[in-house]
């Protein structure tokens, strides 16, 4: 039994903290679906202020960063994949229902967390935006 102990050790902890996450996913789930809803809450007052800097920005003729219509698209998803979740049906003992909500808004809860960190990122400038610009590859004959 000696020998046994130091192999089935790690093997069974690592089983056990697979296990924890998604028993967590089933126990958690309407703790996790109402973190998600609020941390959205958030996120879109987010979205709105950088909609409104854009609009702003394109109004006095200003530069908008490369990364707002990325980071506007990838809210839109995200606001997509929330309005999926259905907690109506989270009941005590449907078990599958609250386990894919669970997990569904813990992966959700990611990618808000990181759209939140994407939009701190965003740099904006008061440089104005080029109006015309020439591409051509021959050479002005005037």
């Amino acid at each position: 039994m000696d020998l046994l102990a130091p192999v089935v050790t790690p093997v069974v902890e690592s089983i056990m903290i697979v296990i924890k996450r998604h028993v967590g996913y089933l126990v958690s789930s309407r703790n996790i679906v109402n973190e998600m809803v609020t941390k959205m809450v958030e996120l879109n007052a987010m979205a709105s202020d950088l909609k409104r800097k854009k609009e702003m920005n394109v109004a006095k003729d200003l530069l908008i960063p490369h990364y707002v219509p990325v980071w506007l698209e990838e809210f839109v998803r995200v606001s997509k994949e929330v309005r999926n979740i259905s907690t109506v049906r989270i009941g005590c003992f449907n078990m599958k229902a609250r386990y894919k909500a669970g997990k569904r808004a813990s992966d959700i809860l990611m990618d808000i967390d990181i759209l939140k960190k994407r939009k701190s990122e965003i740099e904006w400038s008061d440089e104005p935006r080029l109006l015309s610009r020439v591409h051509s590859t021959r050479p002005s004959t005037s």
